[in-house]
């Protein structure tokens, strides 16, 4: 539901926060009638929650316009297609066995920032579960959904580069925080919980074009009085490498399809991942079972590893 609200708020133009609750409770009765049988048909506890969502719906709708009024890169598609009707083609991914794999989805935001007739592309992803983007992950096969997408968006684009993947927060999580306290000190600590998670693109003016303090409020990085750059971003010859790795290992994936090779072997990590997997009961896969390692390496580490992969190094 908060996809929806989020999608149909942001590309409708809205100007002003001054009829957020109207608006925002009105996508709510829609969703409802679309998708739930009618809005009026629901349970007093359906409706509650309801209303709940729509509380925390303006919450983040609030934070996310802030965070673009600041950006100077703009927000040019919502619910981008890729490889559908009315978006960009797939991404056409040639496998080592011969194969070709066609790889498209739907990404929530992309937003464009143009200096010197170069522009700059970042991808944003609205997640409502927790998503702790980690390099470590896209080298074992995970998180690399919307790196694909950004190979796909820049694809055969000299003059588009990648700028980074960002996930969005769509969760407003409870706050520890005394009962007398300030409006201003709620919000600060609400923004730290909202603050975006992913990679971007070590470049200072691009780093201030996404926030223009670069103290690290909206994005994971951040800009000290020496001018170092803190946080989650990699050079051009880092980012080309992530995104070729990426489509390398689709490949690889597509080729393993091919053959029918899908075994479950679930990556081992400090939780178990098959806790909450609906298709526990088909595979049969114990946690006690062979499982694919993931060794926890730092970013440096991990960039020389998937060098070595993509340029035999």
């Amino acid at each position: 539901i908060l996809h929806y609200i989020f999608e149909r708020h942001f590309s409708g133009g809205h100007e002003s926060l001054e009829d957020l609750k109207k608006d925002t409770d009105d996508l709510i009765k829609k969703y409802a009638d679309e998708n739930m049988g009618g809005f009026g048909s629901l349970s007093g506890k359906e409706k509650y929650r309801l209303r709940r969502m729509s509380e925390s719906a303006q919450i983040l709708i609030k934070h996310v316009d802030e965070e673009l009024s600041q950006s100077r890169f703009e927000a040019c598609s919502f619910e981008m297609n890729v490889g559908g009707d009315g978006g960009i083609p797939a991404l056409i991914v040639k496998t080592p066995d011969g194969n070709t794999a066609y790889i498209g989805g739907t990404v929530d935001r992309v937003d464009m920032f143009e200096k010197n007739n170069q522009r700059y592309v970042r991808v944003v992803d609205y997640k409502t579960g927790i998503h702790d983007f980690k390099l470590t992950d896209v080298l074992h096969g995970l998180s690399m959904q919307m790196l694909v997408y950004l190979a796909a968006i820049i694809s055969g684009k000299r003059n588009i580069k990648a700028a980074g993947v960002l996930y969005t927060p769509l969760a407003v999580k409870s706050l520890n925080v005394e009962r007398d306290e300030s409006e201003d000190k709620i919000k600060s600590e609400r923004d730290k919980t909202l603050k975006m998670n992913g990679i971007v693109l070590n470049d200072a003016e691009i780093i201030e074009a996404m926030e223009a303090s670069a103290k690290g409020k909206y994005i994971p990085v951040s800009i000290n009085n020496k001018g170092e750059v803190k946080g989650s971003a990699v050079g051009d010859d880092g980012m080309d490498t992530i995104l070729s790795y990426s489509v390398r290992l689709i490949a690889t994936m597509a080729d393993e399809l091919y053959k029918g090779d899908i075994e479950a072997v679930p990556t081992k990590q400090k939780d178990n991942v098959c806790t909450y997997c609906p298709y526990m009961p088909v595979c049969g896969h114990e946690y006690e079972d062979v499982s694919a390692s993931k060794d926890i390496k730092g970013d440096a580490e991990v960039l020389e590893s998937m060098k070595g992969t993509v340029y035999g190094r």
